[in-house]
């Protein structure tokens, strides 16, 4: 899973502080791998209809990738062990939320679950 590239300065922190300061700017944060690349198009012209999503995080990029695949109608395939979630919003809650990430996927996007040694 590819989130697009970063500002030179960028941190997580400083993008929640915005959203929670009210910013509507949102220049300079990662999006979903469909956002602006023309990964959708790409997908089409190749036939690509499988999708397998890895990477972080889980519960932001891998699901908002989720999303614009299995509404361009590309079937997901979420690899629970080689995502994470996103440690900061976990808090004191890693393992649950780890567990229950590649689940939303599933349930809202339709998105096969597994993990490495199946999908090797």
């Amino acid at each position: 899973m590819v989130c697009a590239e970063f500002e030179a300065g960028f941190t997580w922190l400083k993008a929640v502080e915005a959203v929670r300061a009210g910013s509507a700017e949102a220049d300079g944060l990662p999006s979903p791998a469909f956002t602006q690349t023309g990964l959708d198009a790409t997908c089409r012209v190749h036939r690509i209809g499988r999708l397998i999503v890895t990477g972080q995080h889980t519960d932001c990029c891998c699901r908002h990738t989720s999303y614009d695949a299995s509404a361009g109608g590309i079937t997901v395939v979420a690899v629970a062990d080689a995502t994470a979630v996103y440690q900061p919003f976990a808090a004191g809650r890693y393992q649950q939320s780890q567990d229950g990430a590649p689940h939303y996927l599933r349930t809202y996007y339709g998105a096969e679950v597994t993990d490495t040694a199946a999908l090797l």
